[in-house]
């Protein structure tokens, strides 16, 4: 059902912003917080009755929250252009989740505890859309004021949302990301009171903690120093370097692998 859903708002999406990706009609922002909501509806009836978190339902959360995060990234009357680029990876997400070999992922003692745990994974998957996101509206950014300062025109630059909307929803992202994040890892401490896994800092909550402190230095920068907007798209490419740095520093003294999820 999900991925006939985002097949069938996808096709009226790419339909409207190919043919006229100017438009300021509420037909997609009504569409997208269709989708949303009765994506919402699925995933709260899987919880109400969840006994067990699936790999497909990891995956399909994921296409959630790259989907929910462009939603509350959004204001009414704006140009839904970046669906261009997001929906095809919700999309190609949810066919994963329905294709893939289904596999449990909690342990046997922590079975009664799937609906906290999910809620944590949840949140977590929002905040690194978020910083996805915030990545991706950097690129885009950088790139349209290069070809602009060089007097530059192609016709594909037209489903590029505008340098104002970018830094918009760039800023918007960021801070709905730092909270959920901010949520997420803060349930992952509590969790020996919650669900009676012991806490230990491990290379994967460090990284948590890591991307959660240089994403939240970026938006107090933005928001009480007021920096430009072309420095604060650099700053974000910085981070998702810093990012991929930490990773790899993580990954090498501890000499495990370190798996991007649940901080």
């Amino acid at each position: 059902m999900i991925p006939a859903l985002y097949l069938v708002c996808g096709v009226f999406y790419l339909k409207d912003l190919l043919h006229n990706p100017d438009s300021e009609r509420n037909t997609i922002p009504v569409l997208l917080r269709f989708q949303i909501l009765i994506h919402t509806g699925i995933l709260l009836a899987q919880a109400t009755v969840m006994t067990q978190i699936t790999r497909s339902l990891v995956i399909d959360s994921m296409a959630f929250a790259t989907m929910f995060l462009l939603w509350a990234s959004l204001r009414p009357k704006e140009p839904a252009k970046l669906l261009i680029l997001v929906w095809p990876i919700a999309f190609v997400l949810v066919l994963l989740a329905t294709i893939l070999p289904d596999t449990g992922l909690l342990s046997d003692e922590n079975l009664r505890h799937a609906k906290l745990i999910y809620l944590h994974i949840l949140l977590a998957l929002i905040g690194y859309a978020s910083f996805f996101l915030v990545t991706l509206t950097a690129l885009l950014y950088l790139l349209q004021r290069h070809f602009l300062k060089k007097a530059m025109s192609y016709s594909w630059m037209k489903y590029i949302p505008s340098l104002l909307q970018l830094a918009k929803v760039q800023q918007r992202a960021l801070w709905v990301g730092i909270v959920a994040f901010t949520v997420s890892i803060g349930l992952g401490k509590l969790s020996p009171y919650l669900w009676g896994i012991d806490h230990r800092w491990t290379s994967k909550e460090l990284l948590s903690v890591v991307i959660w402190t240089i994403y939240t230095l970026m938006a107090i920068v933005r928001h009480f120093f007021h920096t430009r907007k072309d420095w604060f798209a650099y700053s974000a490419l910085l981070g998702f370097l810093l990012v991929m740095f930490s990773l790899f520093i993580l990954r090498f003294f501890s000499g495990t692998s370190v798996t991007v999820g649940v901080p």
